[in-house]
């Protein structure tokens, strides 16, 4: 029998694709180990804002560039940012189907205090794979027994 293994980096509320790769695979690794780029996608999104879509960026304190993800913080203003972002999402979605469950959902993930980068996301990514059904087990690669080099 065979068994697949998936591995990615952790992003910011990432694409359907991503939780795709999850649900199909056997065991998924999140790589938070792997070199933070910037700029990508790791705390970078986008939201439909009035038919176009706006770019939104989890704010980072200002760090060397060959950190890894894992060795990255959120700014000081991280929680004024989401707050105010989390206002903006509900203004713009006022009357989309299913918002208040969705807002329900993403208060908890933009608020989560954790400072660390990499521990940030994974929160948000499992929270958002326990409300899809998603039951992949989710390793961390800094966990592993494995050679991070």
């Amino acid at each position: 029998m065979s068994r697949t293994v998936a591995m990615m980096q952790p992003y910011w509320f990432p694409y359907f694709g991503y939780f795709q790769l999850i649900a199909g695979a056997d065991a998924f690794v999140l790589g938070d180990s792997l070199q933070y780029v910037h700029p990508g996608w790791v705390n970078r999104n986008r939201l439909l804002s009035s038919g176009a879509a706006t770019l939104f960026t989890l704010p980072l304190k200002k760090d060397r560039s060959d950190l890894a993800i894992n060795q990255r913080e959120l700014s000081d203003n991280a929680p004024q940012v989401l707050d105010k972002l989390l206002k903006s999402i509900a203004m713009s979605y006022s009357r989309a189907p299913y918002r208040d469950e969705v807002l329900a959902l993403l208060k908890p993930l933009l608020t989560y205090p954790e400072r660390n980068l990499a521990l940030y996301l994974e929160y948000s990514l499992r929270k958002v794979c326990e409300y899809l059904q998603i039951d992949t087990p989710i390793h961390v690669m800094s966990t592993l027994p494995v050679d991070q080099r």
